[in-house]
């Protein structure tokens, strides 16, 4: 079952807040995770400016995650 949309841009709105604090490994796990299937999501909508955004994040925390480990 599909969410709401506005409920969709709020969760990608709380990620981006989270991804800022992220400190451990298994934290990144899981929020690239999460991001992923958010970015599913917003395709299924065609929301792809939401796409793009929930992408950049993962691509962010790949990134963190490396100069973490």
């Amino acid at each position: 079952m599909h969410l709401p949309l506005s409920s969709l841009k709020q969760t990608l709105y709380e990620h981006q807040q989270k991804a800022e604090s992220l400190c451990t490994c298994e934290e990144y796990v899981v929020m690239r995770h999460k991001l992923l299937e958010l970015r599913r999501k917003f395709a299924s909508y065609e929301e792809w400016e939401l796409y793009q955004k929930a992408s950049d994040l993962v691509l962010r925390a790949d990134l963190d995650k490396h100069f973490i480990e």
